[in-house]
């Protein structure tokens, strides 16, 4: 049996490619829904901002916004408008999320350009509440090799 293609978005060549394998693992269920185009230089992740285990997709993009889109129903492809979560995140290759404490919910992290990781406390991230930065790491000095699971 001939596997189904993704359809041709515009857009296409601008979205991540976690993204387009979203997009593209819908077409086995049923119709692909595009929720978000992404510009140039952005990134999308997951992390569980609101403890429930879900997690949501959480857009970084290059102007310095991190978006989250709440997870509702993900599996069946559905997420709620998307929020605005954080801002000054202007490289999305520096961003990471990980629930450092075990409350269920992911901390905001920041690989800077000194090579220290800084990670913000999720009060209420999904909120836009996060705590004061604490340095969790040094000498972290390329970013992409920086992995937290």
């Amino acid at each position: 049996m001939k596997r189904p293609q993704p359809p041709a978005f515009p857009s296409a060549s601008h979205m991540p490619r976690i993204l387009r394998c979203l997009i593209a693992a819908t077409l086995t269920a049923g119709t692909a829904v595009m929720i978000a185009t992404t510009p140039a230089h952005a990134a999308v992740t997951s992390a569980s901002l609101t403890g429930d285990g879900r997690a949501e997709l959480v857009l970084v993009d290059g102007n310095g916004q991190l978006r989250a889109y709440p997870n509702i129903d993900g599996i069946n492809f559905s997420w709620g408008s998307p929020r605005t979560v954080g801002i000054g995140w202007t490289d999305p290759a520096r961003v990471r999320f990980a629930d450092l404490n075990g409350d269920g919910r992911a901390e905001a992290i920041l690989v800077d350009d000194t090579g220290t990781l800084r990670a913000y406390p999720n009060i209420d991230g999904i909120n836009f509440n996060w705590g004061s930065p604490r340095t969790i790491g040094i000498g972290w000095t390329d970013p992409a090799r920086v992995a937290l699971a």
